[in-house]
């Protein structure tokens, strides 16, 4: 495995040994149930929905899994070595000390050029 879902949670610094602040991003990554194992992928999800604001083709996916709640994020990682099965929860474990940080993905805000409210207080 290659990657793991999260969200950013905020900003913080930590100090190093010399007494230096180094400015850190807090993200909460994980757990990460295995929806689905595909060829060469896995399928991942983050988050939890409400159960009556799941739709039940995508309930009827997770079950088969063994996934007890239906995922708000689902997102597909390529496998290196072998894939976790099914229904197990992928963790930060998977990561070693000094491996690469993440690569972040997000959503822009969507929104026009000029809209004044949202450029106020968005």
């Amino acid at each position: 495995m290659n990657g793991l879902i999260g969200r950013k949670l905020g900003m913080t610094r930590i100090f190093n040994a010399e007494g230096t602040h180094v400015p850190v991003t807090v993200i909460e990554a994980g757990p990460c149930p295995v929806v689905a194992v595909l060829d060469g992928r896995v399928e991942l999800g983050f988050g939890a929905k409400k159960p009556k604001n799941a739709p039940k083709a995508l309930a009827g996916h997770v079950k088969k899994a063994g996934v007890e709640t239906t995922p708000r994020i689902i997102r597909r990682f390529d496998v290196t070595g072998d894939a976790p099965a099914a229904g197990t929860a992928v963790t930060v474990a998977i990561f070693a000390e000094g491996d690469r940080g993440p690569r972040e993905e997000g959503r822009p805000r969507g929104r026009a050029s000029y809209h004044p409210p949202l450029r106020r207080h968005g």
